[in-house]
This record gives C-alpha cells, sequence and structure tokens, in this order.
C-alpha cells in the first residue's frame, strides 16, 4: 500500500486570453486577469504587435478580452516502497507501476503484482 496518499481532487481554473480573429483564423495571447497580454517569447510578440498595428484584417475580433472557466482533476499520489512519489493515474487496466522501482499499484494505492503474471480470462 502507498503512504501519504493524497485524494484526487477537482480543480476549478480561469484563463484569460486576447483575440485577433478573422474568418475562422488568427491570434489568440494569453492574458492576466486584468487583460495585460503576456507574451512568452519573439515570437508571441511579434505576432501580437503585428495585429496591433493591423486592426483592419481583424473584423471578427479585435483586441477582446475573453475568458474561459474550465475544471480538470489532479490525480491522488502516494509514496512508494522504494520513497519515489507515484501519481494513480490509469497506465494499464486501472493500474500503474512506479517509474523508479517498478511496483505496480491499483487507483486506490494497493500494491499489485506485475501485469505480466496477471491470467488471462
Amino acid at each position: 500500500m502507498l503512504k501519504n496518499m493524497t485524494q484526487r481532487k477537482v480543480i476549478d481554473a480561469v484563463e484569460y486570453y486576447i483575440d485577433f480573429l478573422k474568418d475562422g483564423g488568427g491570434f489568440g495571447f494569453k492574458a492576466d486577469e486584468n487583460g495585460n497580454v503576456i507574451l512568452e517569447n519573439d515570437a508571441q510578440r511579434e505576432n501580437y504587435e503585428y495585429a496591433m498595428s493591423h486592426p483592419e484584417e481583424f473584423p471578427d475580433s479585435f483586441n477582446e478580452f475573453k475568458t474561459r472557466e474550465y475544471s480538470y482533476v489532479e490525480p491522488a499520489t502516494g509514496e512508494c516502497a522504494c520513497g519515489n512519489t507515484v501519481t494513480l493515474i490509469n497506465e494499464y487496466m486501472g493500474a500503474c507501476e512506479c517509474e523508479k522501482c517498478g511496483r505496480w499499484y491499483n487507483l486506490f494505492g494497493q500494491n499489485l503484482k506485475d501485469p505480466k503474471y496477471w491470467a488471462e480470462d
């Protein structure tokens, strides 16, 4: 059995972005909650500068601030006997393997035999 287990949890998140759209295409840039664009590389910076200087090319949406709300599941984790943290995800038939030592666990954190020893039904 895994030790120090954390339960899986549902995370609610919000994403902010600025759109420049035309004919089903265009640009979208990450933003903060105040609508400030977040540019992470030179290509994004060049595209943003281009979009801002050519408003006529984006008749469907120009510099439009939008939000997207979504949820995702953060899987449960636990500490393997070898000390490695195991993320309880369905890797193979409802089981997962410790990347460090090769032990197998079900999604409740219980030890399992290696799948190569599982009988076929």
